[in-house]
This record gives C-alpha cells, structure tokens and sequence, in this order.
C-alpha cells in the first residue's frame, strides 16, 4: 500500500513544495491536482521535472472548469497526460444535478465508460452541506449503493473520500463496504471532519475531527486493502513554518504505516 500526498494539502504554495516536503516526510509519492498547472503550455516539462523529486502517483482531473464542456475535456486530458507520464490513477468528480451541469451531466451518463482501463479512473464520492438539521448533496450521484452500481456499469473505481463520508452521516466502514469494498474502492483521501453548529468543516487533519480515522486504518487492514491512500487536508490545518508542516506530517505518515 502506497501512502501519498496530495498537493491540495498546500495548494496556496507553489506545487513545487508539495513535491519536496513529500520528499521530506517520506511519503511513497504525491496526488497531483491539476486545477493550476493544466493550463500551463509546459506542464508535461515540468510534471517530469517534478517527478524527479517525487513520484507522482495519481492525478486529479481539474475540478475548477468553468463549463461542462471545459470539465469533459480535462477529464479526457487528465487521462492522457497520466497515459504518457505512466500515472497509475486518475480521479474526478462526478456532475452536479441535471439542471446544474447538463452537458457534463450527459456525458457521464453516455460517455464516461468509454475511458480507458489505464491510467484506473476514479470517481469520487461527493460532500452534503448541512442546512439547518437537513444534509443535502447537490450531485447527481450520491448514494452510496448508486456510485457503486455506476462503477460496474462504467467500468469505473472510486476514489473513496473520508470527509466527504462523513458529511453523510454515515459511518466510514459501514461506507466502505456499502460501496463494494476492495473490489471497487481503489484509492482513498485522508482527513477528518468536524461539525460546528450548520456548518461542516472538511478536511480536518487526521484525529483532530469527529471521525473514527485510525479505527478505519485498522479495518482497511484487516481487509487487505493494498490500494492508494492520500493525505488530503486543508492548509488552515498544517503549521504555517515548513519545518513543523514536515514533522507533523512525518508523524501522521509513521503513524498510519504502523497501523498498516
């Protein structure tokens, strides 16, 4: 099982940090998210340069697209870049509901299984805001049992998000196995989850929220999940002095490959 970084821990700093303090910490490569370095002319120079430094282990298609068409082709993008930079995953998010997102949304529907195999594309499961005692999720697919039915159908994984679960109320490993399990789960984003009054706040580091994290650490072992994990926290979470980023990062990496 790989651990890795993802940039969205820094994505404030330029992407270059992402690569050197994964480096730093020891974590077995980086998840890059392409919202910024997409639409550089250079980035696949300079996505080689940064994987001297460390291994990039997965892509994040672009979630910042501002039309449905945009979204489409950086999804397609994204998996070409992983095909030619031999990155073994490529995760994106699903549409928002049919009257948010309609081109997107049909091209999920008609088109997302004809992704290829390789790079592994991964859907993601998406947040529910709260308002008032009620959660609402905007996206077209949010039920745990219908993003598993949609893997099979599409020949999708998913990339199974821990703070996102959580805005769902339901339990991490009750989740995991309601959505198939190591069978269609193929990586996985780290942080916690707190909620203050209405508002939930997400990517919590790990065990400073509400959820049972570390529990979860120890059931993926007991079930043999050999797949990705990614850290995914929010900056407002991590030291602002890079040194202590690097040793509070380090002892979060320690601590998840004891328990692995």
């Amino acid at each position: 099982m790989e651990v890795l970084l993802s940039s969205g821990c820094l994505y404030k700093d330029p992407l270059e940090k992402t690569f050197y303090i994964s480096a730093s910490c020891g974590f077995d490569g980086v998840e890059v998210i392409l919202n910024d370095i997409y639409y550089k002319s250079d980035i696949e120079d300079r996505l080689r340069e940064l994987n001297k430094i460390s291994k990039i282990k997965a892509f994040h298609a672009p979630f910042n697209a501002t039309s449905s068409k945009e979204r489409i082709a950086a999804i397609k993008r994204s998996v070409e870049l992983a095909q030619k930079l031999n990155i073994p995953t490529v995760i994106f998010h699903p549409p928002l509901k049919l009257f948010f997102d309609f081109s997107y949304w049909k091209w999920f529907r008609n088109g997302v299984g004809a992704l290829p195999q390789k790079p592994t594309p991964c859907v993601e499961n998406m947040p529910y805001i709260k308002i008032g005692p009620f959660r609402i999720n905007l996206f077209c697919i949010h039920k745990f049992s219908d993003l598993k039915r949609l893997t099979k159908e599409k020949r999708l994984k998913i990339a199974f998000d821990t703070t996102h679960c959580g805005t769902s109320g339901i339990d991490l490993i009750e989740a995991f196995e309601e959505l198939g399990g190591t069978e269609t789960i193929h990586h996985i984003h780290l942080s916690d989850l707190r909620i203050e009054g209405s508002d939930f706040i997400e990517h919590v580091f790990p065990g400073e929220g509400e959820l049972e994290i570390f529990e979860f650490l120890h059931y993926l072992r007991k079930v043999r999940y050999n797949k990705s994990i990614s850290i995914e926290v929010s900056p407002k979470f991590l030291p602002k002095d890079d040194r202590e980023k690097i040793t509070k990062l380090r002892k979060l990496l320690q601590k998840i490959r004891s328990i692995l």
